[in-house]
C-alpha cells in the first residue's frame, strides 16, 4: 500500500462525524395559505395520503412548504456538504406541519457565514442556516398538481414568504451514543 493510500485510509478511519439534530417547534404559516416546512411537493403528498390536495390552492400550499425545505437544504450545504440529512419527526395538523426533527451529519465541522457577514462554525452554522433558509422569500416556477383539472399537472411561478422566527423555535443539539437517533 502506497504512503498516500495508508494516509488516506488512517485519516479516512479516525475521522469525527459531526452530527446535528435540528427541532422546528411551534411553527405556523407566515400568511393564509403559505404553508411551513414540508420534505414533500404536493404530487408526492397526494400520493403518500389520497384525497390531502382537494384543489390548486392547497396544492400551493404544499409547494411553498416544500420551496423553504428546500432553501433549507440548500443553507446546511452552504459551507459543507452533509454526509447525510434526512428528517426524524414531523407534526402536522391540518396538513401544515407544526414541527420538525431533522438529522444532519458532516465529515468535517460545518462552517460559514451568517447572516451578518461573520463567520460561524458547528451549531451557529446550523442556526444560522436554518435562519438564512427560512427567513429569505422565494419565487420559482413549480410544477402544480390540480386534481380538480385535466392535465392535472400545470406550472406556475410560486413565491413563499419569509418565516420569521414568530412563525416557528429551534433548538440544535449535538447528539452522541448509540441511542442518539438515527443517522
Amino acid at each position: 500500500m502506497s504512503t498516500e493510500a495508508y494516509a488516506y485510509k488512517s485519516d479516512f478511519n479516525s475521522a469525527k462525524d459531526f452530527r446535528y439534530r435540528i427541532k422546528l417547534t411551534g411553527m405556523s404559516e407566515p400568511g393564509a395559505g403559505e404553508g411551513t416546512i414540508y420534505q414533500n411537493n404536493a404530487e408526492q403528498a397526494e400520493v403518500a395520503i389520497p384525497g390531502t390536495i382537494a384543489n390548486i390552492g392547497i396544492s400551493r400550499t404544499f409547494e411553498r412548504s416544500n420551496m423553504r425545505f428546500g432553501a433549507l437544504v440548500r443553507a446546511l450545504s452552504e459551507g459543507e456538504n452533509p454526509v447525510e440529512l434526512k428528517v426524524i419527526e414531523e407534526t402536522q395538523a391540518g396538513g401544515i406541519a407544526t414541527a420538525l426533527t431533522i438529522s444532519v451529519e458532516y465529515s468535517r465541522e460545518p462552517h460559514g457565514y451568517d447572516t451578518n457577514g461573520v463567520a460561524v462554525i458547528g451549531q451557529p452554522f446550523i442556526i444560522s442556516a436554518v435562519q438564512k433558509g427560512l427567513e429569505n422569500p422565494y419565487t420559482e416556477t413549480r410544477h402544480l398538481f390540480d386534481p380538480t383539472s385535466d392535465p392535472s399537472v400545470t406550472r406556475e411561478d410560486i413565491t413563499a414568504i419569509t418565516m420569521t422566527g414568530g412563525n416557528y423555535t429551534i433548538a440544535v443539539d449535538n447528539p452522541t451514543g448509540v441511542n442518539a437517533g438515527p443517522f
